[in-house]
């Protein structure tokens, strides 16, 4: 790997096979043999691109929080991860509706109290916070 902080990478080998099977001898110059194909392959190039740092732009609601009303949560950003994971404390049945690098869904039911709730967005279950986090929502009754 290079300076840089791969996220993949694909690897590119160059011969020529005869219908043999094996790989060709391309320098006509030296004194080398033929030599199996899966022994003898040349990597010119890896190629990949530089991995991108999750950032959250924002987080919306589809209406007011209320006691024992579904919300749905959009968190706007860019390089989200699909393993990307929302918690809010007494909602009840959060589960992911869609996701991808620039947006994430999620909905649930606002269960058992009104009040403060903390809120925490992670890269993955149990991962690191991806939002200055916890912030905290008001549930109203």
């Amino acid at each position: 790997m290079n300076q840089f902080s791969m996220k993949w990478s694909m690897v590119i080998v160059i011969g020529l096979f005869t219908s043999s099977g094996c790989l060709v001898d391309t320098d006509p110059g030296s004194e080398g043999e033929m030599e199996d194909a899966d022994a003898a392959s040349e990597v010119i190039a890896e190629v990949g691109e530089e991995q991108c740092t999750p950032s959250i732009g924002g987080v919306s609601a589809s209406s007011t929080p209320r006691l024992n009303s579904t919300i749905t949560y959009t968190i706007n950003g860019s390089c989200l991860p699909s393993t990307i994971a929302m918690w809010i404390g007494d909602c009840d049945g959060i589960y992911k509706q869609s996701g991808n690098a620039s947006q994430a869904r999620f909905s649930c039911t606002h269960r058992w109290t009104a009040g403060i709730k903390e809120v925490h967005i992670k890269d993955r279950p149990g991962g690191y916070h991806l939002y200055p986090s916890p912030f905290t929502i008001n549930v109203f009754p």
